[in-house]
Formats: structure tokens, C-alpha cells, sequence
């Protein structure tokens, strides 16, 4: 049985025009797309009329819940063109359902009229790239699901809380916490609170941070396939975040049977004094490493000093030592010489996803303290990883063809054609000399591919599966879930949720 309690008939000669829950109305019949849409008719007068008449939703093509989305946003004060872009529509489209509203807003009371302005705190550095590509996420989330209003504290490390912050009237804070003095005095405030950094100093609240696994394993995968089979870690013994990219990269080194050399710097001092470390150390260590070796940077600043150290040796960069670094400050990594590799954070993810864990506080909701780990970008590669350390020469130029063209489609035919060897003599030479076949590097480098598009772009499968080179939509779907655990659409949606 229908529910017409809130309807009433629109004649205006009908004895019971605008009058609700009298019991003169029926159902007719059904109209628009999936029949979702009711007729009514008035006993009283005979008149019959859609069940939107009256409201904005009166001669609306849309479906319900795009319609019922863009009021809200026009009726919360947003904009024609903001409206637009982020429902997808003309602005032709919102300026006629913006009048709709402007006639009709009194009978869709259920709307705000205005969006409460939130007051929030950022403390976050600025000096270098991650921090302000998280502020960028962050800034992103304001614009799409604003307004907030907000208060930014450059925050170094080390630095004591402002005093402004004991008294603060706000509605939420933002915060990279890397002391204990900044951590108290922002519990202290009482309000909603999620972390950018991985210290978790307050473990009681959420945190986002990129994931530390995923990074070394990004690592592991660019220096292997470069031929090496020594590798080491240079970082920062007590930070977190180091810490734990250090002995995720060892570990997976472990993993595939190699050993990996870890530099920890023994002086300690802060990490914004990172060009002040200890360079006679890490000559003595550079120069007690088997050679070739590919060296992982706790972040770039760390990675640029392995360079520094290597150029006053005069060690051969990459040849001798193939250097990586993590966050992709990309001014320092293309002045530096030669130009440094690096791993991209996916920084802005992180601030986008924190700013929506705290807005989901600040509207009431139980968020648990979990760490939500952002996975990286994937490997920017420059000149200091641009080698392929292997002593079998027509391994390294098979490798290389591989490289330049796993993404068109070619098999090991086609890697033969390259190289004097048979199939036997090649595959034999290539496990020797890197670990594993022809035909897995093609598929590491195609799978690796899939994943970048999947997790950065909206690319159909389809279009992902040309583009890695398949000819064939359900081989790669196949081929995906049989490496990954997961069908492309699941792992898709399961990164897209992380980031």
C-alpha cells in the first residue's frame, strides 16, 4: 500500500487542493525510466498529476538521485560551474534547476539552505614537496566538499605549539605531529584530530600515511630489474617512517635471496638538518659495498647526499652505485647530477583522504583510530638507476628490448629476433643472470603497467588491456587475477579506497 500522506491534489477548483492526508488520493500507474515515477489521481476531483508536481523534480529527464544531488549542492549556496563539474552536467542544465529552486525552494525543506563554515587547523610544514603536494590533497577535498575555513600553522619539527592554539575556537585540526609538545597541546584542544605523519603520537586518533611495504617493494622491483644483486639502505635510525621503509626493504630483499647493507648514521641531530650528516660515515660505508649495488634513500634529501658522497669518491653513478630516492621532489631530483630516480608518495592522495577522515568526524561519525596507508605512485626513473648492471651482454640487451617494448604486445619470439641465442640458450642465460624468464619480465613490466592505470586513471579495462598489450580483454583479467589475487576491478577499487 502507497504511502500519499504528503501528497495533495494540485487542482485549484478541488474542494481538498493542498490539503494532505485526506485519503482522496490513489496510484494510476507508473511512468519514466524503470517505471519509478507514480500517476496520481484525486477521488474528490478526478484530476490526475504526477507525483512531482510541485517540486523541482517536475519535468526533470535526470534520474532521482542526480537530481536530488544537484539541489542540494545549488540550495548548500554552491556555484553554477562548481555545480556543474562536479555532477557532470551543462551549466545550462544547473542554471534551470537553480531557478527550479528559487521557485520552489520552500517545498524541499529537508535541504539546507547554507553549509555550516568549519573552522579548521593545518599544521604542516612547507618546505619541501610531499608536504605541500598534501596540502594540495587537502585543498582538493575543501573545494569539492567545503567550506571550511582555515587557520595554517608552518609547522617545522621541533617546534613548540602556537599560542593561539589553547584558545582556539575551531572545528577540527589537520597535523603533521612529529614532537610530543605539539602532540599534547593538540589532544589538549579536545576537538576531532587525524594525523599526517607516522610518528602516532596519538595513537587514539586516525592516521594516513603512504605505505612503507609498498614503497620498498617498488624499490626491490626497479633495482632488480636494473640487474643488481647487492643493495642497501641508507636512513635515519628513531624516525618512524625510516625505520620502517628500511626494514621493509630488507626484508624483501631477504626474500629473494640477497643481503642488503644498512647505513645508520650514528650522530643524533633533527632531520631538517639533513645536509649536516655525517658524509666521512657514509664514504666509509659506500666504499665497504660489493659493486654494482643499487642504494634505496629514506626520501630524497637522504639520496642526494649518497650522490654527493659518490662524486667527491669518484664512484660512477649508476654504474658503480645506482641510487633511488622517495618522495619525487622533482626540482631537486632533475637539478641534481646525475638526475636522481625516485619514488612518487601519492602525497596528495593522502592529504585528500585525511581532510575526508576528518570532515566524516567533524559531521559526527565514529571513525576508528586505524592507519589508512596510502600506496606510492609507482618509480619515477632518471639517470642515477639508468643502467643494467649484468655481465652476460646479450642478457642486458634482451633485457633492455624487453623494457622499451613489454607494453606493444611482443613475445620472446620477438626478443629473439634481438639476440643469437635460441629460445633454450636464452632462457637458461636470463634466469642465470636476473632470476627469473623472458616471458615473466614481460609480464612483471605488463602487470606493473596495469596497475599505474588502474589505480591513477579512469581508463576502461579494455582500453588498459591495448594499452599494456594484450589483444585480448579477458587474458589480461585472467592473467591479473592470477598474479595479483584480485580481478583488475577489485584491485581498482580497493586502491582507489586507500587513496
Amino acid at each position: 500500500m502507497d504511502n500519499l500522506s504528503h501528497f495533495c491534489c494540485w487542482n485549484s477548483e478541488c474542494p481538498d487542493n493542498g490539503k494532505k492526508g485526506v485519503g482522496n488520493l490513489s496510484v494510476t500507474g507508473r511512468y519514466g525510466p524503470g517505471r519509478e515515477r507514480r500517476m496520481l489521481r484525486c477521488r474528490t476531483c478526478k484530476t490526475r498529476f504526477s507525483e512531482r508536481k510541485g517540486t523541482p523534480l517536475f519535468g526533470a529527464h535526470l534520474d532521482s538521485l542526480t537530481v536530488e544531488s544537484v539541489l542540494e549542492r545549488i540550495v548548500e549556496g554552491r556555484g553554477i560551474r562548481e555545480v556543474g563539474r562536479l555532477s557532470g552536467l551543462h551549466r545550462d542544465t544547473v542554471t534551470r534547476y537553480r531557478r527550479l529552486v528559487e521557485n520552489n525552494v520552500g517545498s524541499i525543506p529537508q535541504l539546507k539552505r547554507k553549509r555550516k563554515v568549519l573552522n579548521v587547523a593545518l599544521f604542516l610544514e612547507t618546505s619541501h614537496s610531499y608536504a605541500r603536494e598534501t596540502l594540495h590533497g587537502i585543498r582538493s577535498y575543501v573545494r569539492e566538499h567545503g567550506p571550511w575555513k582555515i587557520r595554517f600553522s608552518e609547522q617545522g619539527r621541533g617546534v613548540e605549539p602556537p599560542p593561539w592554539l589553547a584558545h582556539w575556537k575551531g572545528d577540527g585540526i589537520l597535523a603533521r605531529m612529529e614532537n610530543d609538545r605539539l602532540a599534547r597541546a593538540i589532544d589538549e584542544t579536545g576537538l576531532p584530530v587525524v594525523d599526517v605523519s607516522c610518528y602516532r603520537l596519538l595513537p587514539s586518533m586516525p592516521s594516513v600515511e603512504p605505505d612503507p611495504l609498498e614503497i620498498a617493494r617498488l624499490a626491490v622491483d626497479h633495482l632488480l630489474e636494473r640487474g643488481l644483486k647487492h643493495f642497501g639502505f641508507c636512513g635515519v635510525p628513531g624516525v618512524p617512517w625510516s625505520d620502517l621503509r628500511g626494514s621493509s626493504f630488507a626484508r624483501l630483499v631477504a626474500e629473494i635471496g640477497h643481503d642488503c647493507h644498512l647505513y645508520r648514521r650514528t650522530v643524533v641531530q633533527p632531520i631538517s638538518s639533513s645536509w649536516n650528516i655525517d658524509k666521512t660515515a657514509i664514504a666509509r660505508w659506500i666504499r665497504s659495498l660489493p659493486k654494482p649495488v643499487g642504494i634505496l634513500g629514506a626520501w630524497d634529501g637522504c639520496a642526494l647526499q649518497v650522490l654527493e658522497v659518490c662524486r667527491n669518491l669518484n664512484v660512477a653513478v649508476p654504474d658503480e652505485v645506482a641510487v633511488l630516492g622517495v618522495d619525487d621532489d622533482d626540482l631537486l631530483c632533475d637539478l641534481a647530477d646525475p638526475s636522481l630516480s625516485s619514488i612518487k608518495c601519492s602525497a596528495h592522495q593522502v592529504g585528500y583522504h585525511a581532510a575526508s577522515l576528518l570532515d566524516q568526524m567533524m559531521a559526527g561519525k565514529d571513525v576508528p583510530p586505524d592507519i589508512a596507508m596510502v600506496r606510492p605512485a609507482g618509480v619515477v626513473a632518471r639517470q642515477s638507476t639508468d643502467l643494467l648492471a649484468i655481465d652476460d651482454q646479450l642478457v642486458s640487451d634482451a633485457l633492455r628490448f624487453i623494457r622499451d617494448h613489454a607494453c606493444e604486445g611482443i613475445q620472446v619470439c620477438d626478443v629473439l629476433k634481438i639476440v643469437p641465442l635460441s629460445r633454450r640458450v636464452l632462457e637458461t642465460r636470463f634466469k642465470t643472470a636476473v632470476g627469473y624468464s623472458p616471458h615473466e619480465a614481460i609480464v612483471r613490466l605488463q602487470l606493473r603497467t596495469i596497475k599505474e592505470f588502474l589505480t591513477e586513471t579512469d581508463l576502461s579495462l579494455a582500453t588498459i588491456a591495448t594499452k599494456s598489450g594484450f589483444n585480448h580483454l579477458n587474458y589480461m583479467c585472467k592473467l591479473f587475477k592470477q598474479k595479483t589475487g584480485f580481478t583488475p576491478g577489485e584491485f581498482r577499487a580497493r586502491n582507489r579506497s586507500k587513496n
